[in-house]
């Protein structure tokens, strides 16, 4: 918990010695941070007894240090991701199917809506990952093509058990995974076993929607997220709160305005 202090009170101060050994921030990223009131952690590594201790040791290293920043845990615990890709849907759907592919395992859910409100989440119990033995080493569209369809297979098998034939056009489906998205596609340097998929298509979210509706008939819709934002959209609409997820790794999502969710 302390640690985890630490490392807040270090993006919040914005100290010159810790902005020269970061010179891919400028400015804005830093002041960001020094405006952050809140943060708000999820994930599976603090969401029992080890977060019941280490977050309030967290919030009181920060109060030592005479930072203002307020640290809290999630109610949702592993499941934040889930809830916050449930507001990523249209108001007219009636269900969505909810998937977190993470490098540890997948979280699946249920999200259900009665008119243009989300009702409720009911959490499945998860699987194990798509990422093969030895995935870091393995590149190339073969291998995307083979991630894909363990996970196009897991969807699948869930909507054959969720959804009623012929009831698919008022059901979506979230995805969200562990790699950095950009509109629906994978960016930057990150070496996660999902980033990979976007060798598949010029537009990862175009592909699976596609892929997805051969496979399953004609669905609503489909939401492909960051796990971070997913997370953070619990908190849509709060200004100054940035969501943190501790599991495999630790992720940072950054509260998106509330408008169209």
């Amino acid at each position: 918990g302390r640690r985890l202090g630490a490392l807040l009170l270090t993006l919040w101060r914005g100290d010159a010695a810790n902005r020269a050994v970061r010179p891919e921030w400028d400015e804005a990223h830093w002041a960001y941070w020094a405006n952050i009131e809140r943060v708000v952690v999820g994930g599976g590594l603090l969401a029992g007894r080890l977060g019941r201790a280490a977050v309030p040791a967290a919030a009181a290293f920060l109060a030592a240090a005479g930072c203002s920043i307020a640290v809290e845990r999630s109610p949702y615990g592993d499941a934040i991701a889930l809830m916050g890709l449930a507001r990523h849907t249209p108001g007219d759907a009636d269900r969505m199917l909810l998937f977190d592919f993470g490098h540890t395992a997948v979280k699946r859910g249920l999200a259900t809506y009665r008119d243009g409100r989300l009702v409720s989440v009911a959490q499945r119990p998860s699987l194990p990952p798509p990422c093969e033995s030895g995935w870091p080493e393995h590149t190339g569209p073969p291998w995307a093509r083979q991630r894909w369809e363990r996970m196009a297979v897991v969807v699948a098998a869930e909507w054959a058990a969720l959804v009623a034939p012929r009831h698919g056009e008022r059901g979506a489906i979230g995805l969200c995974l562990a790699s950095h998205l950009q509109d629906g596609h994978p960016v930057g340097r990150d070496r996660g076993c999902y980033t990979s998929l976007g060798e598949l298509a010029p537009h990862l979210a175009t592909f699976m929607r596609d892929d997805l509706w051969a496979r399953l008939g004609p669905f609503r819709s489909l939401a492909l997220l960051h796990d971070g934002l997913a997370a953070a959209s619990t908190h849509a609409g709060e200004v100054r709160t940035v969501v943190l997820t501790l599991g495999t790794a630790i992720g940072a999502g950054y509260a998106p305005e509330e408008d169209g969710l």
